[in-house]
């Protein structure tokens, strides 16, 4: 009898384990890419296709962890994508007067702190509204700063499909070897396995968690 309460026991704590950490919580945002700084002039480059639809972009949104230091600076424009794979042309034909907010965004600490508290670590990253119906969006990034998703939001609110284009980033591997930084495909990310910082596919890994930031 002690042998069959036991075994039921058993089962009883196994489901309340399962049922805790095996059901997938899709306010929770996912994985987290950590960007650092090799050098004064690493500035990190990841451009995304937005689904094509007839509403303008209004919002968009990241999901930062933490940043070290201050200040990180980020900038979001259009981009057009090239032919030519080498690294210095892809992304070589964007415009300043396409950037969201006119220029570099400052993301401060006393912001993350804030964000973290009390959206879950959600930023919005302009004041006015986008109003650009832009199909490719390239975002560069300035400084160290863990990011744990990015948000495009369309003018009725709702969240505009993403994909990830290419990369041109630094990645770091477990045994601490460092490529200089080269224009990744998504395909080339998905198949690196021991990256030590993460990678950028992950800023779209739980998108609906952005609809729970005020819960």
């Amino acid at each position: 009898m002690k042998k069959i309460l036991s075994i039921i026991l058993c089962l009883i704590t196994m489901l309340g384990v399962l049922s805790f950490t095996g059901c997938g919580d899709k306010n929770a945002v996912g994985e987290a890419w950590t960007v650092n700084v090799y050098d004064s002039t690493t500035t990190q480059k990841v451009g995304f296709s937005l689904t094509r639809n007839s509403k303008n972009i209004k919002e968009v949104w990241i999901n930062v962890e933490k940043i070290q230091g201050n200040l990180v600076g980020i900038t979001v424009q259009k981009y057009t994508a090239q032919s030519s794979n080498d690294r210095e042309e892809y992304f070589s034909n964007t415009s300043a007067a396409t950037a969201l907010q006119q220029g570099e965004i400052s993301i401060t600490a006393q912001m993350v702190r804030t964000a973290n508290k009390e959206r879950k670590g959600w930023i919005k990253l302009n004041d006015e509204d986008w109003d650009k119906n832009y199909n490719n969006v390239l975002i560069s990034l300035k400084g160290d700063i863990v990011l744990r998703e990015i948000v495009f939001v369309n003018m009725d609110g709702e969240v505009i499909k993403a994909n990830l284009d290419r990369a041109l980033i630094v990645v770091e591997f477990d045994d601490g070897s460092i490529p200089k930084d080269k224009l990744w495909t998504k395909a080339e990310l998905d198949a690196i396995t021991n990256a030590k910082h993460g990678l950028p596919t992950a800023l779209l890994d739980s998108q609906e968690s952005f609809n729970s930031k005020d819960d």
